[in-house]
């Protein structure tokens, strides 16, 4: 007799699709919902490195932009930090907190509970270690691009555009 299927926990709900269905719509998951957990984790530990380091804050914004972010709450936490900074404000979790609250997008972020994790031994376990997050942030937004710039061309060719060009306008974009 086969041993009964046991629910494993589930966790924080971090960990990414990696093959099947879309349970949503019964398509094929979206290849950029698919990255490593490692990306997600390395922007939380960016957030919380610059909520608690000086010079995280004053060094992220040099090598990220918003877009650098695939969270949508992560990217909305990176905006609140960013305006704080340009007020002269120091970013932490009370400041960025209230700047999203101000803004009405403390729920969205999942609350002051949720920014105060941000800086968490488990999420940010060495704030000095900023400059290392940030470069896996900065490589899977570039993995992300590049996934979309090809399938972009992907489409061009499927509609019988001349390779060539499709070709020569991935390379320019690839370039910019």
């Amino acid at each position: 007799m086969p041993e009964p299927k046991r629910n494993r926990p589930a966790g924080n709900g971090a960990a990414p699709k990696t093959s099947g269905q879309d349970s949503r719509n019964g398509s094929a998951p979206d290849p950029l919902e698919t990255l490593t957990a490692t990306a997600h984790a390395a922007e939380a530990a960016v957030l919380g490195a610059m909520l608690l380091s000086p010079d995280a804050a004053a060094g992220v914004p040099a090598m990220l932009d918003a877009d650098a972010f695939h969270r949508d709450a992560h990217r909305t936490v990176y905006a609140a930090v960013l305006a704080l900074i340009a007020e002269g404000t120091a970013p932490d979790t009370l400041t960025v907190s209230d700047k999203l609250a101000t803004r009405g997008q403390l729920d969205h972020v999942g609350g002051p509970l949720a920014v105060a994790d941000l800086t968490g031994m488990a999420t940010c376990p060495t704030p000095a270690s900023w400059p290392a997050y940030a470069t896996v942030v900065a490589r899977e937004a570039r993995r992300r691009r590049g996934i979309r710039l090809l399938d972009q061309a992907s489409a061009r060719l499927k509609a019988g555009e001349d390779p060539a060009l499709v070709a020569n306008g991935l390379c320019a974009e690839v370039a910019r």
